[in-house]
């Protein structure tokens, strides 16, 4: 599946566990709730700039959302996306690092550290 696409099911993957940790009980409310809201909004805020090719304003969204959410692999693995647009290998890595460790046998992540 091409990288792009894969970021779209990412971003709805990425919702729905959210709401689900949530409504499940597995964000402390309602702080995690307004948190889960914030990493959201970032999220859909950096994959627009992202296709919009404005990456910095990507990386910052995604930086904001592995800080609000840092337990959510799809943060981790859209900042690193990010970090290797911008030519920045290295901070990538870690990012995809993060991501295999929260999602252990994820394909896509796995081919990302390849």
């Amino acid at each position: 599946m091409p990288r792009r696409h894969r970021m779209v099911s990412a971003l709805a993957l990425w919702v729905a566990l959210i709401l689900a940790r949530v409504s499940a009980g597995q964000a402390h409310a309602p702080a995690d709730a307004q948190a889960v809201e914030m990493a959201n909004a970032a999220f859909h805020t950096g994959y627009a700039a992202q296709q919009k090719g404005d990456l910095e304003v990507a990386r910052v969204q995604f930086a904001r959302v592995v800080q609000l959410a840092p337990n959510i692999a799809e943060g981790h693995e859209a900042l690193g996306d990010v970090l290797v647009e911008l030519g920045r290998p290295r901070e990538a890595v870690r990012q995809f690092e993060a991501a295999a460790r929260l999602t252990p046998g994820k394909a896509g992540i796995e081919a990302d550290l390849a």
